[in-house]
């Protein structure tokens, strides 16, 4: 059974294998966690207070898929805004097969990362792509 909890702050996370709870002493909400219908496993999950934000990170393996049992692992950059599940940015860090003896072979990771630059926006970073997140506090200065 799958059940992971995270704080940060007041803030409360708590993964399910089919949702994502998430709870800050106010309110509370319940989204369908990312590849719900096709997770095979989480690699890690990591929650941090971002540029004034919750940011909660999922990298999840996909099932298997083909002749290969080619599976793929997602990288998840996600906020609760709105009291909503957001993905801010998605792709894929890494791949896996299964063997002929049922163990995975590994193929390397992908340069990934996420942090925040001086404008207080949150830069994402998979190999050569770089996307600029805004900030919850960016977002409110621009009100």
């Amino acid at each position: 059974m799958k059940d992971c909890r995270l704080r940060v702050g007041s803030i409360a996370v708590r993964l399910l294998a089919e949702s994502v709870v998430w709870n800050d002493g106010t309110w509370h909400t319940v989204d369908p966690i990312p590849l719900k219908d096709d997770t095979s496993d989480w690699e890690r999950v990591r929650l941090d207070m971002l540029s004034g934000q919750p940011i909660l990170q999922l990298w999840v393996w996909s099932k298997s898929k083909g002749e290969l049992k080619l599976q793929t692992l997602h990288w998840f950059v996600t906020t609760s805004q709105n009291r909503k599940l957001n993905i801010l940015a998605e792709g894929v860090v890494r791949r896996r097969r299964l063997s002929e003896s049922s163990q995975f072979l590994y193929d390397a990771w992908e340069k990934h990362s996420l942090k925040v630059v001086a404008s207080g926006q949150l830069e994402w970073r998979l190999n050569e792509q770089v996307k600029t997140l805004p900030s919850s506090a960016a977002t409110e200065k621009g009100k």
